[in-house]
């Protein structure tokens, strides 16, 4: 199942997210927005 891949990685993504938060707000952003745009790309379903 492809939905489980991409909602793994998508999980992933939110905890690092959350991890580096404290670090730079910038950086939650820049991950957050950087795995919608994996998501969004055709090889996201490859």
């Amino acid at each position: 199942m492809t939905s489980s891949s991409s909602f793994h990685y998508l999980v992933v993504a939110l905890v690092t997210a959350l991890v580096l938060a404290p670090v730079d707000g910038g950086v939650l952003f820049s991950s957050l927005r950087r795995s919608l745009e994996i998501q969004a790309s055709p090889k996201a379903g490859d």
